[in-house]
C-alpha cells in the first residue's frame, strides 16, 4: 500500500509539472510566463522529497522501533 501512494504522488506530481507546462506555453508576455512557472514549484519539491526522502525499508524500520516504544510504554502503564 505504501507503494503505491508513493507511485501515485509521484505521478500526480509529474501531472501537475506538465500541466503547469502546458499553461505557460499559452501565456503572453514573459511577465505572466514567469507567474504561471511558479505553480511548478510545489510539485517540483515534492517531487525531490519524495525521491530523497527515505525509503521503504526505513520507513517500515521506523514504524516497527515506534510500535515497540509504545509497547514498552505501555506494559510499564499497565504494571503500575
Amino acid at each position: 500500500m505504501d507503494r503505491v501512494i508513493r507511485w501515485a504522488a509521484f505521478l500526480a506530481n509529474v501531472g501537475l509539472v506538465i500541466v503547469t507546462c502546458f499553461i505557460v506555453s499559452k501565456t503572453y508576455g514573459l511577465r505572466d510566463g514567469m507567474l504561471a512557472s511558479l505553480l511548478a514549484l510545489p510539485p517540483l519539491i515534492s517531487l525531490i522529497a519524495l525521491y530523497i526522502g527515505p525509503d521503504i525499508e526505513e520507513r517500515r524500520l521506523t514504524r516497527q522501533v515506534n510500535k515497540a516504544r509504545l509497547r514498552a510504554e505501555l506494559e510499564k502503564l499497565e504494571k503500575k
